[in-house]
Parts: structure tokens; C-alpha cells; sequence
């Protein structure tokens, strides 16, 4: 049923790969996301995907060359924010955050790309900066430990110590 029906086909291999990762079964997922590719290469979804899994596989040149093949990665803000991901692992923290701000201008309120950047910019000890991002992102998503992490880093690097470990315990 697959092969004469290809978007069904994909969209099949594409939500059995998400039920793989989700279940923690990558290498599965990878295989499965490449399938739905293969059956449709424009399934975008499934290439943000497979280049989220193989990050976390710690197979950054190959997540790079998933994310940098992706036709409209320019007007894309996801895939900006995965390719600003991998840039941040390589130490490329410039071009990371370039992208950032580049899918921040398309989307201002995201919270996800708020809190990459902002825990890019502590990382950096450009705490204040941080603060301002991760205070918009608090906004949005305050139960998120990632958030707190990144609050917390940018707190100590200011040393409001008793402030940064509140955050932490959060």
C-alpha cells in the first residue's frame, strides 16, 4: 500500500518514526524518517525530525547536512533554530546566534528559539542580554527546567547567587 500511494505511504512512515523517537528507539526512527523522505522529499516535518534525532545521536555533520538540504531553510524558522542548534555543539556560537536572531525576527514569541539564545548568550557571559530573553520566554513556558538552567546560568554569571539558586531548584 505504500509504494502506490506515496504521500500516504510517507505520512505513515513519518508518524510511525515519531512514535520511534518518542519512545526513545532513534536508530529506528532514523530509518523510518528517511523512508517517508524517500517517499516524500518535501515532507519537511520529517526532515526536521531526523536532523533533531541524529543531533541527539551526537551526529552533528550528518543532522547539518539533513538541515542545510532543506529547500525553504531560509524562510523556515525551525530549521534555522535546528541548524543554530548544531552550530552552538560545534562552538560556531556567531553563525548560532545569527540564525537565532534570524528566526526570532520571524517569529518574535517562540519559545524555544527565546530560550536557545538566551542560554547561548550565558553561555557567552552576556548574562544581561540572557536575562532579557529568558524573562520572555518565562512568560510563556514557566514550567520548563531547560528555561530555569539557562536562568539560573545567566543569574550565577551575574552573581545574584541567592536569585540563581532559586532558579535551579525550579
Amino acid at each position: 500500500a505504500f509504494e502506490t500511494e506515496p504521500r500516504r505511504g510517507a505520512d505513515a512512515h513519518y508518524a510511525f518514526a515519531l512514535a520511534l523517537h518518542m519512545n526513545g528507539e532513534r536508530h529506528e526512527a532514523i530509518d523510518c524518517y528517511r523512508r517517508a523522505l524517500e517517499l516524500d522529499p518535501g515532507l519537511e516535518e520529517a526532515r526536521n525530525n531526523l536532523a533533531v534525532v541524529l543531533r541527539e545521536l551526537g551526529k552533528v555533520n550528518e543532522a547539518v547536512a539533513v538541515v542545510e538540504s532543506t529547500a525553504g531553510l531560509a524562510a523556515d524558522p525551525r530549521q534555522m533554530m535546528n541548524l543554530a542548534n548544531l552550530r552552538a555543539d560545534e562552538g560556531r556560537h556567531d553563525e548560532a546566534e545569527a540564525l537565532y536572531r534570524r528566526a526570532l525576527a520571524a517569529t518574535p514569541d517562540d519559545f524555544a528559539l527565546l530560550n536557545n539564545l538566551g542560554g547561548l548568550l550565558a553561555k557567552q557571559k552576556r548574562e544581561e542580554e540572557a536575562l532579557a530573553l529568558l524573562d520572555r520566554a518565562a512568560a510563556q513556558n514557566p514550567e520548563s527546567a531547560d528555561l530555569w538552567y539557562n536562568r539560573g546560568r545567566a543569574l550565577a554569571g551575574l552573581r545574584r547567587d541567592d536569585e540563581a539558586c532559586a532558579a535551579y531548584r525550579k
